[in-house]
């Protein structure tokens, strides 16, 4: 019974580890507990209490080792956290020429930003972001 039951642990861990969740790791660390105290030729009391310590002792080392760990692996290899911010986050957004006190930006959602201008935009033209040089972005007139 004993392996049954650290097999299903074993298999609860793998794949918790997939879902990122902590609720099957939780039944398969008192899984493990719940082997571990069956092995131990002590009275009901005894055993409960050497449960107890057992599954606190997973959990602890659940969530100061094996979640950071797991949380490295998953955005290293499995599912990489890809976040696009500042002015590489505005590439192929559609933005609008914008004139403000003589100088021309580009508004791009809430945003105003500069532009490497060329001189061949005009106020109201509209435009899609193709990168970023420095802190400017690099536009080109929609559907060219």
């Amino acid at each position: 019974m004993s392996d049954y039951l650290i097999a299903a642990a074993v298999t609860l861990i793998v794949v918790d580890f997939f879902l990122t969740s902590e609720f099957l790791s939780v039944v398969a660390y008192a899984l493990i507990a719940t082997v571990v105290t069956q092995m131990m030729p002590v009275s009901t009391l005894y055993a409960i209490a050497a449960w107890v310590v057992v599954f606190g002792v997973l959990l602890i080392v659940h969530f100061q080792v094996l979640r950071a760990l797991s949380a490295v692996i998953v955005d290293k290899y499995i599912a990489p956290t890809k976040v696009k911010s500042g002015e590489d986050g505005l590439v192929d957004q559609a933005g609008t020429i914008r004139e403000i006190s003589g100088k021309r930006f580009v508004k791009v959602g809430d945003q105003l930003c500069e532009f490497v201008d060329e001189g061949h935009l005009a106020d109201g033209d509209v435009v899609t972001v193709t990168g970023s040089d420095g802190l400017r972005l690099i536009v080109s007139r929609k559907g060219e």
